[in-house]
């Protein structure tokens, strides 16, 4: 593939940071109206508060006002992944994440984005039960923008639900 057919196929990925106006538009007026019932409160409401900051924020540039829409779009999209995943799943299998949280400075102010965290929600909200948290470290190399990388990961271990019974 070249990079012309390549990009459909990348935009689409789970943590693309490419994201249009439109889409970003849309997003923020969904997060704002709270149109989001595959995500728990915990998630929404940080995301909101996330989305103040950055609006407040004079100095953000095009990443940073980016970034409430795009993490939006990456919860809800780890929110259809473990949705699907209990259909397709025996119950009580044994599920393992690997993510890590990172950081960002808005209005001079620096915010964890507490990916491990709110995805750990997520699969909670979708009645996976947390087994464990497994911290991992990440060797820092010497790389350009190494001040806001990632430092350490965690394995989160969950376990998919049983079926639900009817009566």
């Amino acid at each position: 593939y070249g990079s012309y057919d390549r990009k459909p196929l990348e935009n689409q990925m789970i943590g693309s940071r490419e994201i249009t106006n439109n889409q970003k538009k849309c997003l923020e007026e969904q997060l704002e109206h709270s149109q989001f019932d595959n995500l728990p409160s915990s998630t929404l409401d940080w995301l909101k508060g996330f989305l103040r900051a950055v609006n407040k924020d004079d100095s953000a540039g095009f990443r940073k006002k980016q970034s409430p829409s795009v993490l939006l779009r990456y919860f809800s999209s780890m929110s259809a992944v473990l949705c699907n995943s209990k259909s397709i799943l025996a119950p009580n299998s044994h599920v393992w994440l690997v993510l890590g949280d990172s950081r960002c400075t808005v209005g001079g102010v620096q915010w964890n984005i507490p990916t491990v965290n709110e995805v750990l929600e997520i699969a909670k909200f979708h009645s996976f039960e947390h087994i464990e948290n497994i911290p991992i470290t990440v060797t820092k190399e010497n790389l350009v923008n190494s001040r806001n990388s990632i430092t350490s990961n965690e394995i989160i271990h969950l376990k998919s639900p049983k079926p639900s019974h009817s009566s």
